[in-house]
């Protein structure tokens, strides 16, 4: 870790960090896929695997940049491929959505391949390019997106767009009924952290909550003066603190 005497006090986190910049993936969760983006690379795919490569929705076999052909699951053959429109606008078939002043909230019972039951990511990856496969009216002005992660045993999905505004400005999260985001999981407290907009930034706060909340670290997080940080690996919790330095202390005594 590195300690920033510029940096004075603690920043808003885009990506979990202090040194930060606007990533190319809006969503946390992405998947590198293979995909088609040409008439000429599906020709050439088809006289590769003698297969007859086209969209297992719609059956059309054309391919653009804007709209390719992508592998999102791990079905083969005849179903392997499918138009990156065509699943967006399944997948949004299938969502259900809950729109208040504050809050915008799209909720999927699955997220998955109705084949292979593999489950889908929220974006992908192609060459560089990144597909949203979930749509959503972006607000004007401050807000913020929290998604659930995908896991094993459960493949449904939630996204939440917290929009602060001068009558309402902290975010309760946790699984009471008074929390204004409700997360049904019995590991989280009935009201385990709050999310306050303060000074053109999101700030995440604990709520004393019995297991503790924590932020996922990805990039370079620096030791500010006067800030404690506390990071866990597996079970273990190591706590970093920046002090200043004492120039009239006695030096060691000779060995």
């Amino acid at each position: 870790m590195d300690v920033d005497n510029a940096i004075t006090e603690e920043k808003g986190h885009i990506a979990n960090s202090v040194h930060t910049k606007v990533a190319d993936e809006e969503f946390e969760e992405y998947e590198d896929v293979e995909a088609l983006q040409s008439a000429e690379e599906v020709e050439k795919d088809n006289a590769d695997t003698d297969d007859d490569i086209k969209c297992r929705f719609c059956w059309i076999n054309e391919a653009t940049v804007e709209n390719p052909l992508i592998k999102a699951c791990l079905c083969q053959g005849s179903v392997a491929f499918i138009h990156f429109l065509c699943l967006r606008n399944w997948l949004e078939v299938k969502r259900q959505t809950k729109v208040s002043s504050n809050f915008s909230s799209y909720y999927w019972r699955t997220f998955e391949c109705e084949i292979c039951k593999k489950a889908l990511p929220l974006q992908v990856k192609v060459r560089g390019t990144m597909y949203n496969l979930v749509q959503y009216d972006k607000p004007e002005g401050d807000y913020l997106v929290l998604e659930s992660l995908n896991q094993e045993k459960n493949n449904s999905r939630i996204i939440h767009i917290i929009r602060p505004s001068l009558h309402k400005d902290c975010f309760k999260l946790g699984r009471g009924h008074e929390s204004d985001l409700r997360i049904n999981d019995i590991s989280v407290s009935r009201c385990h952290a709050k999310i306050k907009f303060a000074g053109g930034k999101f700030l995440l706060e604990d709520n004393t909550s019995k297991f503790g909340t924590l932020v996922l670290v990805k990039q370079r997080t620096p030791l500010l003066p006067n800030f404690n940080k506390a990071v866990q690996i597996g079970r273990t919790v190591l706590n970093f603190s920046v002090k200043a330095a004492n120039n009239n202390r006695l030096p060691y005594p000779p060995m």
